[in-house]
């Protein structure tokens, strides 16, 4: 191992166990996400409308 990647390594395990901490933590919570681009929505409506046909008996 060279001198600068053991000078580093503390600080990339510590980076690595805080994401692994947040991942555990908070990897059941949902993503809730908001848009103004009205476009977006009319497209993402119209997919659900056409999944929910698709999927009708």
């Amino acid at each position: 191992m060279t001198l600068k990647f053991k000078r580093n390594l503390p600080l990339l395990l510590l980076l690595v166990g805080l994401l692994a901490f947040l991942a555990v933590a908070l990897g059941d919570r949902q993503i809730v996400s908001y848009t103004v681009n009205t476009a977006a929505l009319t497209s993402a409506s119209l997919t659900t409308q056409v999944s929910a046909l698709i999927a009708q008996p």
